[in-house]
């Protein structure tokens, strides 16, 4: 069974490849044979963030769509470097079949390695014998959103021992943090003024993405999970209010804390 599910995705990937060949030839599609490396980029980062998004909501039926486009544009970027002559699509499979190999030895080559500690440190050590770098950090693409740039950057100096042994020294830092942040808010402090407000609350929110890199917790999903139950919590404070007969800008602080704590509770009691 597992033999006839491989020769059926050989034979669908292989369709999938004709037929973006035949949008970019002649005859083809006038939009696709118009597209470029660049012209597909913003595309495709649609296409990734809404598989997240699949992925977040546990929604395989929309993971499996997803994945299919993100097929779509990992197949058709190398259709360009064809074209260009610069790679091919053989290119970009053997490179990385070749790099999965090479970087778990201790499947395809009989290394021990007997936690996942010692097999990532182990990953980055391959990696940086395969790539000559100025820094350990040097690795870090530029684009990454703020969020998962933070945790790729905590995670890399944790690889290489710079990291904390305890959770407390995590914790006593996102204090000490919040205290600096303090400071800068005091009465008289010209701080609020300048640009060091700035730079605590960007230290803080680092501390903050780097104890959830530190409980192994992915800070933006987490952050989506938050997003999304005050978004639930907020639609219900709208209703309760209109179930009252008011508006959300003639209530004053207290009234709409009264009108969230409400809100809190019967989200809790209906799950």
């Amino acid at each position: 069974m597992k033999f006839f599910r491989f020769l059926s995705a050989l034979f669908q990937f292989g369709r999938l490849i004709l037929i973006i060949r035949k949008l970019r030839g002649l005859g083809g599609c006038p939009w696709d044979q118009k597209q470029s490396f660049k012209s597909m980029r913003l595309n495709f980062l649609e296409e990734a963030y809404e598989l997240a998004q699949a992925v977040d909501h546990e929604n395989h039926i929309h993971i499996r769509e997803e994945i299919g486009d993100l097929f779509l544009h990992l197949v058709f970027f190398s259709m360009l470097g064809e074209e260009k002559k610069a790679f091919s699509l053989s290119d970009t499979l053997h490179y990385i079949n070749a790099k999965l190999i090479r970087r778990h030895p201790h499947v395809f080559s009989g290394l021990f390695l007997h936690d996942d500690g010692q097999i990532l440190k182990n990953w980055e050590d391959i990696k940086s014998q395969e790539v000559q770098r100025s820094s350990v950090m040097s690795g870090v693409p530029q684009t990454l959103p703020p969020m998962i740039k933070a945790c790729k950057i905590q995670s890399k100096a944790s690889n290489v021992g710079f990291d904390w042994q305890h959770i407390s020294g995590v914790l006593e830092k996102i204090r000490e943090e919040l205290s600096e942040l303090e400071a800068c808010l005091a009465p008289g402090n010209n701080d609020q003024e300048n640009h060091r407000l700035y730079e605590e609350t960007g230290d803080l929110l680092f501390s903050a993405v780097n104890l959830s890199r530190f409980l192994k917790i992915d800070p933006d999903s987490a952050l989506e999970s938050a997003n999304n139950k005050f978004l639930r919590r907020f639609a219900r404070v709208e209703i309760l209010a209109r179930e009252d007969g008011k508006k959300l800008t003639e209530l004053d602080a207290m009234s709409l804390d009264l009108l969230w704590n409400r809100a809190k509770q019967q989200i809790r009691d209906v799950n």
